[in-house]
């Protein structure tokens, strides 16, 4: 007779509070996009508290200057794989400017 074993579940637990707030932000809008398509009204509750809790979160300034920090981060990275062969020069030029927009919607 073979033994049935459970499904394992992991839950990893983010190291730092940087990290836990961005798993945050990620709920959050993919929580928005979920419900606002919705017309009843407990959707749109739903959505409403999560656009809440997003401002409540990007009103602290030091979230905007880890998500400065992030961005610029990643443009850097993103940049130094030009010279490798068979990058996407146009698509990569693309995505660096989408992130030099986004961190400029921060500043504003």
């Amino acid at each position: 007779m073979a033994s049935a074993t459970p499904d394992k579940i992991t839950f990893e637990h983010p190291l730092n509070e940087k990290m836990r707030t961005l798993l945050r932000l990620e709920h959050l809008f993919r929580q928005v996009n979920h419900y606002l398509p919705n017309a009843d009204t407990w959707s749109s509750r739903s959505a409403i508290d999560a656009l809440l809790d997003m401002v409540n979160i990007f009103s602290r300034a030091d979230i905007k200057a880890d998500l400065i920090k992030e961005l610029d981060r990643q443009r850097e990275k993103l940049a130094g794989i030009r010279r490798n062969p068979g990058v996407d020069a146009e698509r990569l030029d693309i995505i660096l400017e989408e992130l030099a927009k986004a961190t400029d919607r921060i500043f504003s």
